[in-house]
């Protein structure tokens, strides 16, 4: 674990109350372990989501007069979406400030770790430095993707193309099924199957990869149908 005074200094806090912050980044694997009364960061990351939810949609809001709700909505959305969190931890390295147990592998477990501890480090800022701070945080993450593009990166073709399905008429009974057609040298093949239709195949070098470029091709083909 990296100096937490390092943290907070790359992100312009100076703070008498690093114990909100050590919290912010405590996972409960190591909580569980501790033989002292330690706490972990869920309280916190509760918080933290309700004040990102709350400071994005105030954001485009008051600054995209003419977004619609839908608008305003649809963007709040892939924003807070679990991949959007996870670049913002990582740009802002936070998993290598995290307490985490010695059964946690950092590189295969730690996703949503990563989501977990930007919404309470989030909630940690609040409680210390208040909203205009916390603004200054998301400012410079997630705000920053949607405007410079860069939303589209972290995409989650999935659910999006569930929400099509769901929000257009004929497409709420049945469920989406992601077949795996080969696997060949590692390249996953995966043909997206609804209401007995092919909608979509993707590749990728892995399952997910390929599941995510499959949604990615069907919703291309359903949108175009729609224009």
């Amino acid at each position: 674990m990296k100096d937490i005074n390092e943290l907070l200094r790359r992100c312009g806090i100076s703070s008498k109350k690093k114990h909100l912050y050590i919290e912010a980044l405590t996972h409960g694997s190591y909580a569980n372990e501790s033989e002292d009364n330690v706490k972990n960061y869920q309280r916190l990351e509760i918080l933290g989501d309700a004040i990102v939810q709350k400071l994005i949609t105030e954001y485009f809001y008051k600054k995209y007069p003419e977004f619609s709700d839908a608008d305003i909505s649809s963007v709040r959305k892939k924003l807070v979406q679990s991949s959007t969190m996870i670049k913002a931890s990582n740009e802002l390295d936070l998993i290598s400030y995290a307490l985490l147990g010695k059964g946690i592998n950092i590189e295969k477990d730690t996703k949503k770790i990563r989501e977990d501890i930007f919404e309470s480090f989030i909630g940690a800022i609040y409680l210390d430095q208040g909203e205009n701070k916390c603004f200054q945080i998301l400012n410079r993450t997630l705000i920053k993707y949607f405007l410079k593009n860069e939303l589209n990166d972290v995409n989650d073709y999935k659910s999006t193309l569930q929400e099509f399905f769901q929000t257009n008429e004929g497409f709420t009974k049945n469920k989406i099924q992601y077949k795996l057609i080969s696997n060949d040298n590692n390249i996953f093949i995966v043909e997206l199957v609804f209401n007995e239709i092919t909608y979509g195949v993707g590749e990728g070098k892995t399952k997910k990869e390929a599941e995510q470029n499959a949604a990615k091709n069907a919703l291309s083909k359903c949108n175009n149908k729609l224009s």
